[in-house]
């Protein structure tokens, strides 16, 4: 027979298998998911994030709250994410920008972008524009490389700030091209107006920044940088349908969440974000944006940001952009 002290032994551990076991059969998600963007509220990744957040609550049958933290170029955001549970619950809408470059140009960040994140699902990508102003000599690229090499470091390429995919996407362009041009690094509607003005000679950007400069008529769009035309400028050739072989810039989207989410978590988080890339509510805005859906698995979004993260740390070391 028992004595008091094993009894109570026996019941603290009885009690404690059946607290876990009722964990272990809560069903997950058990609290709101928080989808963390390194943009400001109404930027691009909060934007694409509100967007998704309604058919992904629709599924999951919680609250999906957006938390804009933008600022040092997604560093804020990424490590805020890094350091979360890796319950599942708190999220990344990561980017190019700060799971592919950011490596590269910065040598101190917090986190590693590999180690510390879980790839989970893929958003979508969207090509670059190469654009001049409406009033400039040069309709096509090939005007543009024409006139680089007969004046070396006289035309010019304006971006928003060193070590953006605007700013690579010249540096490629030169390398690609044999050209050498000057780079203007300013803010993002500095940039812009001087290419409209004629000072700058022209700019990679997004169609998202772009179109409605383009459509006003001060803008000239002359190529996009991805492998296929854009629907929204199905009249405009790609880099390579332009003479520059190998080029092919396009800016992504994809969310990551803390290292260490359960296979489970993780494999239900991908199906879902899929299908609400996917929705009726979805691809509609995702048009507008000029964003491609990509639907790859987790291990596929491992092995392409490793690409990525190769092929612009080459892009720096090219161009000797020493890193911050």
């Amino acid at each position: 027979m028992m004595n008091r002290r094993a009894c109570l032994r026996y019941a603290a551990t009885l009690c404690a298998t059946s607290a876990f076991a009722a964990r272990a059969a809560d069903p997950w998600p058990s609290r709101p998911i928080t989808l963390v963007s390194a943009s400001p509220a109404g930027g691009n990744a909060d934007v694409i994030g509100r967007m998704l957040s309604v058919p992904l609550a629709a599924a999951l049958k919680v609250n999906v709250l957006v938390d804009p933290r933008p600022g040092a170029t997604g560093m804020i955001a990424s490590a805020y994410v890094a350091k979360a549970p890796p319950d599942g619950c708190t999220l990344l809408l990561g980017s190019i920008a700060t799971h592919a470059i950011a490596p590269s140009i910065n040598k101190n960040l917090p986190y590693d972008v590999l180690r510390d994140f879980t790839p989970i699902a893929m958003v979508g990508s969207n090509a670059l524009i190469l654009a001049v102003s409406a009033k400039s000599p040069y309709h096509t690229v090939a005007d543009v490389v024409g006139a680089a090499k007969a004046n070396p470091g006289t035309l010019s390429f304006g971006s928003p700030g060193i070590g953006g995919t605007s700013h690579l996407s010249g540096e490629l362009f030169q390398h690609l091209s044999g050209t050498k041009l000057i780079h203007v690094p300013n803010a993002r509607n500095p940039a812009y107006a001087d290419v409209i003005a004629g000072t700058t000679t022209m700019l990679f950007e997004g169609s998202v920044a772009l179109l409605s400069h383009i459509r006003s008529g001060l803008l000239r769009p002359i190529a996009v940088t991805g492998l296929t035309r854009s629907p929204q400028l199905a009249d405009v050739p790609t880099m390579v349908e332009s003479g520059v072989a190998g080029f092919d810039v396009r800016s992504w989207q994809a969310i990551f969440g803390p290292a260490g989410i359960p296979k489970t978590v993780v494999e239900r988080l991908h199906r879902e974000f899929t299908a609400a890339v996917n929705s009726d509510s979805a691809k509609p805005r995702m048009t507008t944006l000029d964003i491609t859906p990509m639907d790859m698995t987790p291990a596929a979004l491992a092995n392409f940001q490793r690409e990525e993260i190769a092929k612009w740390a080459n892009v720096v070391k090219l161009s000797k952009i020493e890193a911050r």
